[in-house]
């Protein structure tokens, strides 16, 4: 990577940083500025990670109950069987 730094005292980087381009969203940083590439976390997406993803549960009723089916007949099942 080429690292410029620059200003009065070089105190300013050219080296992208997550907090800095990335919105403080990204696991890892690649490139120089102004071209950084920002590896967004989970939620994030976008080019500085600056979009979030809702995540969104649906449960419908007939779901929960076949859900709640299935688990009573596994029990009672492993009962039958702990039992003969």
């Amino acid at each position: 990577m080429n690292v410029h730094k620059h200003g009065t005292k070089c105190e300013i980087s050219n080296t992208c940083t997550s907090a800095v381009d990335c919105n403080n969203h990204a696991g890892r940083v690649a490139g120089s500025r102004p071209s950084c590439t920002c590896y967004c976390l989970g939620a994030y997406y976008g080019k500085t990670c600056n979009l979030t993803r809702t995540l969104t549960l649906s449960f419908t009723r007939t779901t929960l109950l076949h859900s709640y089916f299935q688990r009573s007949n596994l029990l009672v099942a492993a009962y039958r069987n702990a039992f003969q």
